[in-house]
């Protein structure tokens, strides 16, 4: 690989790093923000949902944008994008100055996803664009779960307001090196041509099923059922447009549904693996803040350590036995934690963490690369298509979670072990379905009917 394309590669990936660590990194903030502006918990969730709103509804049209395009110039603006409204989050003066600026955020941060995957890839030899996707699974996985640790950090030195300031060292710097080095604007391929119905409908699907799932109250119901009309509006457009988001031969890939369904399912179980161990570690209530931080990290650290050297296994290895070894690691690890949640263990947690880490790092790079390598001449809308699906994946699981320890502590102590053992139980359980949903996607004629 030349020293150009490594530079666009890990420009790309440290993009993508900052756009996926604000979408964890205000969690831990929310009871200081509700404090400091006087309001309720679900008038403070809007500025998690509003980010993530505009995120996973806008990435896929940046995707196809991309591909007509060019991702080039796309990535650059929403790096300025990204600059500007993370400067307007940290100058908020009020509440609803700082949800709107959220949004405006997450619509900067989906040109920053939407883009960065066929930026780092685009012209590369299939060996290098497997250095390539490792070096992207490196540092996309490292954002969401590093931003809590990171977010406690600040909130202890500075004032909630820093959480969003942090960005502009990294991304002005980003910016200006990107602006001297940035390649000439080539296609990932053909220029298909752009539907606003289809991504109007997209947009209102995404956004009322993540209201359904992060908003409580009177209104729920109705976003349930809004959802469930959008999404079947969004499919009956799709099959019958001429310009659909999602390229016609993938709807009969069994191969591509298999890995899609499988990152949407690693995205919810990495939302998992950093929401509950604060919990267990509270309900142990000898550890500190800054312990539960550095204890958290263990899963992250072996993404970095391993995401690259884990991604030359594709050079020996197809992408789907890489998947499924990184996937027998992560559900060994949730199952381990499952069994042990009662043992009070710092050490063992710490391991599975770590092991859960290195399962990732496996199958982060083979799932790029599969998805990648079903669409080659829309790098642009599978790039999107594989982050809108993490962001899904997070969004859902870190509801599912929530509620599952909610219960648990309105019941009582006994219970509350019982909703963290169920959640790690519930995590190990979709990691098993993907398994078996990758296994049957390449192995078709394989069947428990016909196995024999």
């Amino acid at each position: 690989m030349t020293t150009q394309s490594q530079r666009i590669v890990w420009m790309a990936g440290l993009g993508l790093f900052l756009s996926t660590l604000d979408t964890g990194i205000i969690n831990i903030a929310l009871p200081t923000l509700q404090t400091a502006w006087h309001t309720t918990t679900v008038t403070i969730a809007w500025t998690v949902v509003a980010y993530t709103v505009t995120l996973a509804g806008t990435v896929l049209f940046w995707g196809r944008l991309a591909d007509r395009i060019g991702p080039q110039r796309l990535f650059w603006w929403g790096l300025i994008g990204f600059a500007l409204t993370s400067s307007l989050c940290g100058a908020s003066p009020t509440l609803g100055w700082l949800i709107a600026a959220r949004a405006l955020q997450g619509l900067a941060s989906a040109m920053i996803q939407g883009t960065a995957i066929a930026l780092a890839t685009l012209g590369l030899m299939p060996a290098h664009r497997n250095l390539a996707t490792g070096t992207l699974a490196l540092l996309q996985g490292l954002g969401p779960v590093i931003g809590p640790a990171l977010g406690g950090f600040l909130l202890t030195w500075t004032s909630w307001r820093g959480l969003f300031w942090i960005n502009l060292p990294v991304t002005i710097p980003l910016i200006v090196l990107l602006a001297r080095h940035i390649p000439p604007p080539l296609r990932t391929g053909e220029a298909p041509p752009m539907s606003v119905t289809g991504n109007g409908l997209l947009m209102l699907t995404v956004s009322t099923g993540l209201l359904a799932l992060t908003v409580q109250g009177p209104l729920r119901p109705l976003w349930i059922a809004t959802a469930m009309v959008t999404a079947v509006g969004t499919l009956w457009w799709e099959r019958r447009s001429p310009a659909p988001l999602i390229p016609r031969n993938l709807w009969s890939s069994r191969k591509f549904w298999a890995a899609a369904g499988a990152i949407v399912i690693v995205g919810g179980a990495t939302a998992l693996g950093f929401m509950v161990p604060p919990y267990m570690l509270h309900l142990w209530g000898r550890w500190a803040p800054w312990q539960i931080g550095l204890m958290n990290l263990s899963a992250p650290l072996m993404l970095v350590v391993f995401a690259r050297p884990a991604s030359r296994l594709l050079n020996r290895q197809s992408t789907a036995r890489v998947m499924l070894e990184g996937l027998s690691l992560m559900a060994v690890a949730f199952a381990v934690l499952a069994i042990t949640a009662q043992d009070h263990s710092a050490i063992l947690l710490v391991l599975c963490l770590g092991s859960y880490g290195l399962g990732a790092a496996a199958f982060f790079p083979a799932n790029l690369t599969a998805i990648l390598g079903v669409g080659k001449d829309a790098q642009g809308v599978m790039g999107a298509l594989q982050r809108m699906a993490i962001n899904l994946g997070t969004a859902i699981d870190a509801a599912v979670v929530g509620a599952i320890l909610l219960h648990g502590a309105h019941v009582g102590h006994a219970v509350s072990q019982a909703g963290i053992r169920t959640s790690w139980a519930y995590g190990m359980t979709t990691l098993l379905a993907a398994m078996v949903g990758l296994w049957l996607a390449h192995h078709p004629r394989k069947t428990l009917f016909n196995a024999g």
